[in-house]
Order: C-alpha cells, then structure tokens, then sequence
C-alpha cells in the first residue's frame, strides 16, 4: 500500500473533470474485450463538416452535455448541422453531474457522456460499471475552482486562519471537491473543521453564494464566473497556481457503455470526428464563434473559457492517443485519484489497474477516416521495462526532497520503473538496514553511508548499487542560540552539553568528527539517540538539549523557527575537516541476484526524474515539496551546497563507485572503532559496492 496522504498532489499530477458525485449502483461486470470499432463511419471534410455522412447503424443518439460549459460541438446544437456532420439525429441531454451521466450509461439512457469528469468516471469503473473511455473531450485550468467571499479577504497567507470553520459548499467525489480538499490541504487550512456541504449544480452553488450563506463555493463554468464577477468574489488561488504550486491540471473526457460501442461502434468514431472538425471550425475564427457557442450552452458569453489554453484547450485525435493522453497518463490518473479517496477515507477500496476502462479504438477509427495515421507510441514514456515482480518495496526519507518524488504521487515514476512502487518512510539508514536484512525493503533510496557500512560491517549481506544524492548543508548540528556558540569558544561552551543525534550514521559521524576537531571533550557530552528528525526538532523547540543534530525540514526549523546556530556550516566541515557528504542507493543482495532488472529500472527512472527536475526547478519543486511533506524545498534544491546529483555515468568513476565510496566506509568505521563505539572493522568494504547495476542502466 502506498503511503496514506492528508490529501495527495504532484508533479505534473493531472487531474479532471466537471461533474458529479454519486457512485452508480451498477452491478459489476466482466471485462469486455476491447472494441474493434470500424473506420469508415465518416467521410474526410473539407473545410466544412460532410453533410453526408456515411449511413450509420443507428438513427439517434443520446449525448449527455453540460450547460454552461462552452465547446465548439455546441456550434452546430441549434442548427443541427453537428446532426448532419455525424449522421444521426443528436439528442443533447443536460446534466448537473459527473456521477449522473455515469448512472444514465449504466441506465441505458445516455450512449455518449461528451466532457464528462475523469473522477466520476473512474469512481463508476471502480464500483464495477461496464463503461469505455474513449476520447479527451476538453482540458483546462481556471475554469474549475473554489471562490471565497470578498468580505472574507483571504488571502494565501492567511487562508489557515480565515477559513478555519467555513462553510463551504462543493460537488462531492469528483475533481472540484479534490481540487478544493488539495488546495486547503496546500493552504493548512484544517480539513476537519470546515462545515463541507455536497451540492447538485452549479446553479445551487451560485444562489447559496449569492445569499450569503456559504463562505466558499466550489464550482465550474458558468456558475463560477458568475461567482466572482456578478458577487463580489474571489478566488483562493488561481488555476494556474493550483497547476505549478499543488500540481493538479484539469480535463474532461469522452465515454460510452461498452455494450453501445460494440453495437454501434460507426457512431462514437462518427461523434469523435464530427467534435474535431467543429474544434477546427471553431479556432479558425474564435471570436465569430464564440457568440454561438454562448447561446447554445446558456451563457450571456464565454467570458474567458474559450480565450486560451489556460482556460479551455481540445487536444486533437491524434494528440489524444498519445502517452501524455490515453497512451498512459490518463490510466494512471485515474488510479491515483481513486486512491487517495480510499487514503481519505471516502470510499474503502480500489482496482487498482484502470488502463481496461480505456478504449483507443475510435479514436483510431477517426483518424484514419480522417486520411491521417495513427501515432507511433512513445518509446521513452511507453518503454518501461517489463519486470518480473509487480510491486518494488522502496524505503526513503519524508521531508528529504529528491526528484524522484516527482512521480510519487501521480504514478508517474512507478510507470517509468514498470511496477508499482510501495514508497515506506524510514527515520533512519540503520531502520532501512535492519528492513532489507529481514526481506521487508528491497530498495533503500538516500540511505545514509554510515548506517549501510555499520550494518555491512556487522555481517550483512547487501549491496551499495548507487549514489542518490551528495550535500554538504543539508545534513548538520544546530546549537541553540541562547548559548552563543562559536567555533573559538566551543570548547568551553558545550562541555557537558545535552546533544541529540542519530547514531550510527553519517549525522552522528559528522557530530563527533565536528566535535573533536573543535576540542569539546566528547565524554562530557550527554548524548541521547533518536529515532528521527521530528523528535529532535520537538526537543530542541522545547529547549530540553543545547544541540540538535539532524537533517532535511528539520533542521532548516531549528535554524530558522527557533533561533539555532550552526557550530560549523557544512562548507567549513569539507574544507577544514575532510567530511563530504552523500547518501546511497542499497538493495539486499538477494533481491538482485532474484530482480536485478527492477534495480536497474529504478536507477534509470531516477535518473530521468533528476533530468526532468533539473530541467526547470522552479516548476517542479512545489511538487518535490508536497510529497516530502515539506512546506517548500528551502535550499535543499538551490544549489550543488545542498543537493547535488550525480549521473549513472559519474557514479561510476573513481570520485564514487570507483574507490572513493568503499574508502569512505573504511575511514567512517575505523573512527567509530577508534572512539570506541564498535569493537573492530572488516576493513576492506570494496565486496559490498556492486557497480554492474549502473553500468546495465547506461548501457
């Protein structure tokens, strides 16, 4: 199981939906086969829709649609040439929701739900309904969102404060309620204390903001416009910060039962192609249109929804069967999102797997009815190796942020390695250690150097694959202010000083190293261990130790929230005493002996994510931030000081897996045995460092 989240949120996390709430009471099915659907249901246009369409095997279909959504299909609604461009009669049907186009497909009522949400949609696949996903209807950003009341003036800085015990009202299981709950979760507003009310519509929404009696009204289209220009409202945050702070982007979809695409599968390619024609008519001359689409949705005018891709955006057939669409991201979208709601406790369980809810057959039929070719699949993003075991047990660090957790909470790194991967948090190496000995861990990622050499010293059989990350700053001993610490006085000022530390690992090694070279006589020292930065940060707040020794979010919180002083920054410990700094990447030798090709998949997904973070850091480390449970990276990802990482190749050389890492452990361990913490040393730690792994992922 996967780490339960407050709220989960990342990186490059795309979320969706308009609509509803209400799971369907549809009876599970088996898993139909996926539908061949044909490729002549219509003709190639020209720069209209065709009017004579191929005959279809059925003379009317049933679309549900919502209003006050604007989308260029609405352009042919009054006319009925949208009618004519699919070749059947269009009976457009109104929903309030999501949820209830779901139980209208299950009905048999609705043949086609055009810009459904993604969450209701896979919250009915999870309850066992035979429906098919089969198209990405619209994408957007700020057209779905969450207003508060002017009155209110809240702001992101006092939001935890203002809306503590507000009303607020939202649709309930669909990507408006989750973007709502991330967005309070991102904000600290406490979850539990706000008096959370469903609704049916928007339209409800709009009349309870108008009258005052909610604090907060989450909605979409038009009611949201509504919300904020006719009512004095404001928004929380604004889509395009929810995208590069939180990490959620929003679209709709396209959906069928299955049991009509089998049947009249001419119909839904016919659908699909006649929406992409009316897409291109429609940006051809978006401001001749617009009016249009206005009346026919039941808007005044589109406002803002139809004026760029921040607002609406209609990716085209081919785009959409793309990785970054059905190809994958969609599949894996779902799952996430399910899976927080079982981790919030909305709904008990999940399927898991939700790639068979997808259809990319009537997309194909379309595009080859169009005269086009249908998209190769993306090697890169499609490549994930096949392994053989399905789950990859992986010990790492909260509040210690790498680029990896770039894929932590949206799946996106467990589809890059090809299994799914079980992120347990761990307060030390030496727990990390004990865990792999005994078969419960089979990755330990940023393990601490000295644990694994202590634990290797002692008889373990694991295995030093590669390195995660080096840092100089990041890992320290933080004295209280109070005491003014210097290193002139040190000597004097902490002897007999309480110190809180790791043991056993490179923080404590760090600590005594610091502590000698300074001259404090360590035996006067009270040293007490921990079990994690929290408990030290809680010490030290709390004034019960005059130094705490720990890393990540917590040590930038003694330093910055309770006034600590740094003994030495971790520039003077490299240059003045020797000591660098890098944690490791271990595996229990067994477990590569049994799966060396899931080692090397996760090397080689880390180090594609340490790419994609690189590549634009401002972007990404919101997100690094939200599954690390930080409230921002700090320094950690500012500069090589703090976090530096090496490629597979520079692991490689003589500066890490080449010698210097087996040295290190040599040098670490004969420090301990010299100040008498452990009895002796193997000496030669070169037989635990196994290259072969990094070499198979560049190769």
């Amino acid at each position: 199981m996967k780490r339960a989240l407050a709220v989960a949120a990342v990186a490059g996390l795309v979320l969706a939906a308009c609509g509803g709430s209400d799971d369907p009471a549809a009876e599970p099915a088996d898993e139909p086969a996926v539908t061949e659907a044909p490729a002549d249901a219509a003709d190639e246009p020209a720069d209209e829709p065709a009017d004579e369409p191929a005959g279809l095997s059925v003379d009317t279909i049933n679309v549900a649609y919502f209003e006050q959504w604007p989308t260029p299909n609405l352009l042919g609604f009054n006319d009925g040439s949208f009618d004519a461009a699919v070749g059947a009669e269009i009976n457009w049907v109104p929903f309030g929701g999501g949820g209830e186009m779901s139980e209208a497909m299950a009905a048999g009522d609705i043949d086609i739900s055009y810009s459904q949400g993604l969450t209701p949609f896979a919250n009915t696949v999870n309850n066992g309904a035979d429906i098919k996903l089969v198209g990405i209807a619209v994408g957007y950003a700020e057209a779905d969102n969450c207003v508060a009341q002017g009155s209110l003036g809240v702001t992101r800085d006092n939001a935890a404060e203002v809306l503590d015990g507000a009303t607020v009202m939202t649709p309930s299981g669909n990507v408006t309620n989750f973007k709502m709950l991330s967005m309070m979760d991102f904000l600290g507003v406490d979850i539990d204390s706000l008096n959370i009310l469903p609704t049916d519509g928007g339209a409800t929404t709009l009349a309870a903001f108008a009258a005052g009696d909610i604090d907060v009204g989450c909605s979409f289209g038009g009611s949201l416009v509504a919300m904020l220009e006719d009512n004095g409202g404001k928004l929380i945050m604004t889509g395009a910060e929810q995208v590069s702070d939180i990490g959620i982007n929003t679209y709709d979809i396209v959906s069928i039962p299955t049991s009509f695409g089998e049947e009249h599968g001419d119909a839904v390619v016919a659908f699909l192609k006649a929406t992409e024609d009316f897409n291109e008519i429609w940006a051809a001359d978006p401001d001749g249109n617009n009016g249009v689409i206005a009346e026919a949705s039941g808007m005044e005018d589109v406002g803002n929804f139809l004026a760029g891709p921040t607002w609406f955006s209609f990716p085209t057939l081919e785009e959409q069967l793309t990785d970054e669409w059905l190809g994958g991201t969609v599949a894996a979208n779902m799952t996430q999102q399910i899976q927080t709601f079982v981790d919030l406790g909305q709904i008990d369980s999940t399927i898991g797997d939700f790639s068979g809810s997808i259809d990319g057959s009537f997309l194909e039929a379309a595009i080859a009815a169009s005269g086009g070719s249908v998209p190769e699949p993306e090697e890169e993003a499609a490549g994930a190796p096949d392994l053989d075991v399905d789950t990859i047990n992986v010990a790492y660090f909260e509040q210690w942020p790498t680029p990896n957790l770039l894929g932590f909470n949206d799946g996106s790194f467990d589809a890059a390695v090809g299994a799914e991967i079980n992120w347990v948090p761990f307060g030390g190496g030496g727990e990390m250690s004990e865990a792999m000995a005994a078969g419960d861990i089979d990755i330990s990622y940023s393990q601490g150097l000295t644990p694994f050499a202590n634990t290797v010293n002692n008889g373990a059989d694991i295995k030093l694959v590669g390195i995660a990350v080096g840092y100089a700053e990041a890992d320290n001993c933080v004295a209280q202010g109070s005491l003014g610490v210097t290193r002139d006085n040190a000597a004097e000022v902490l002897d007999g000083a309480t110190v809180m530390t790791p043991s056993g690992n490179v923080t404590n090694f760090k600590m005594l190293s610091m502590m000698d070279f300074l001259g404090v006589d360590i035996d006067s020292l009270n040293i007490l261990p921990t079990d994690g930065g929290a408990t030290t940060l809680a010490a030290f707040a709390a004034g019960d130790i005059d130094v705490g020794c720990s890393f990540g979010g917590s040590l930038v919180a003694m330093l910055e929230d309770n006034g600590g002083k740094l003994i030495m920054t971790g520039a003077e410990q490299v240059s003045d005493i020797g000591i660098n700094t890098y944690d490791i990447v271990s595996i229990p030798t067994s477990f590569g002996e049994e799966h060396g090709d899931a080692v090397v998949a996760f090397l080689k997904a880390t180090e594609d994510f340490n790419e994609i973070w690189a590549a634009d850091p401002d972007g990404n480390n919101g997100v690094i931030a939200e599954a690390s449970g930080m409230e921002d990276v700090g320094n950690f990802l500012a500069g090589p000081t703090w976090f530096s990482f090496p490629t597979l190749e520079e692991q490689l050389t003589d500066e890490w897996l080449g010698g210097t890492v087996a040295a290190n452990m040599t040098q670490q361990i004969q420090t301990f045995v010299d100040l008498g913490q452990i009895d002796s040393t193997i000496g030669d730690f070169s037989g635990s460092v196994d290259s072969s792994f990094l070499e198979a992922a560049i190769g």
